[in-house]
């Protein structure tokens, strides 16, 4: 029969900090070893979370534009952090790739299709594949791959400036799900939604238990923030939030 809900909180309102590697964690949890070699069966639970709606959809996961001209070395395009619509997210383009390349580009957007139109004068242009690109924000293949040289091109999908629309909260240790390289456990997928610098409030129905009863040793229990396409969600420095976690254990 599991005890009554014990609650851990470390620093529930705190101002969170700019972290090496980009990581934005909570403080780090050392887990008692005697709950695990006694036999207690431990569970971890989201209780409650607070968190601003504060990374843009440019951002430094997703801001990056490789260019080859005329069959020369690999040039790079990078966007100002920012949200934008439409045509503004097409001036933005417009004016790094001039900045970048030696040729000029002109970059339109249809309002009536949502799609980016591109225009070279000078010579050919070939979009390259690296790291941090927004190719799939542009309405191309989110891997980039497949490019060949143009003059012009309009892309062949609808561009995607929406930004993150879910968090996901999850734990370091070795668990059933997988993202971004790493094994830990997803505490819950919350919805992003507000507009942006909002302050998203969520509580969950029926909270997932994370089961750390399993892993021998002494260990340290984090909290990572992940955004939809698996990349740690970073919240920007001075911003505050605050989580709340709960513990049960068998007595």
């Amino acid at each position: 029969m599991e005890a009554s809900a014990k609650q851990f909180v470390s620093d529930v309102l705190y101002t969170s900090e700019s972290r090496d590697g980009g990581e934005n964690h909570l403080p780090s949890w050392n887990v008692d070893d005697n709950m695990l070699t006694q036999g207690k069966n431990v569970k971890v639970f989201l209780k409650q979370i607070s968190i601003p709606h504060a990374v843009p959809a440019v951002n430094s996961n997703f801001n990056k534009i490789y260019i080859s001209e005329d069959g020369g070395g690999t040039l790079t395009a990078t966007l100002t952090v920012n949200n934008y619509n439409g045509s503004q997210f097409a001036t933005e383009i417009q004016t790094q790739l001039n900045a970048a390349g030696a040729l000029t580009y002109t970059v339109t957007y249809n309002s009536q299709t949502f799609k980016l139109s591109f225009t070279v004068v000078g010579g050919d242009v070939k979009f390259v594949t690296g790291a941090n690109t927004l190719y799939f924000m542009m309405g191309f293949l989110e891997s980039g791959t497949g490019f060949s040289d143009f003059d012009s091109l309009t892309s062949p999908h609808v561009i995607d400036i929406a930004g993150t629309r879910t968090i996901r909260i999850a734990s370091n240790l070795k668990t059933l799900n997988v993202l971004h390289g790493r094994e830990i456990n997803l505490l819950a997928t919350i919805p992003s939604l507000g507009s942006f610098g909002s302050i998203i409030n969520y509580e969950p129905e029926h909270a997932t238990p994370v089961d750390i009863s399993r892993i021998g040793g002494h260990y340290v229990f984090e909290v990572l923030l992940f955004d939809d396409r698996h990349n740690l969600y970073v919240v920007p420095p001075n911003l505050n939030w605050s989580i709340t976690l709960e513990y049960v254990y068998n007595l």
